[in-house]
């Protein structure tokens, strides 16, 4: 079964609540701070933590989550 976007959506969203994060897609259309892509935020910070631009692809939030539960270095974008 191929994977829609709301699954993927839901899927990453799952990952970040596991994590102890809050994942946010974008809803606005495309500008110079909004890529149109998700962003990692920190709920009790209420910072984001990763995609400040929603410039974040389903593949780099997964990446994300991978880098921190390794605890090595992130890979270079």
């Amino acid at each position: 079964m191929p994977m829609t976007h709301a699954r993927i959506d839901a899927r990453l969203r799952r990952i970040a609540r596991r994590h102890g994060y809050v994942l946010r897609r974008s809803r606005r259309g495309f500008s110079l701070d909004n890529l149109g892509g998700y962003r990692i935020v920190d709920p009790y910070l209420n910072a984001c933590v990763a995609g400040a631009r929603f410039d974040l692809e389903p593949a780099d939030v997964e990446d994300w989550f991978a880098w921190l539960t390794s605890g090595s270095e992130p890979a270079a974008a």
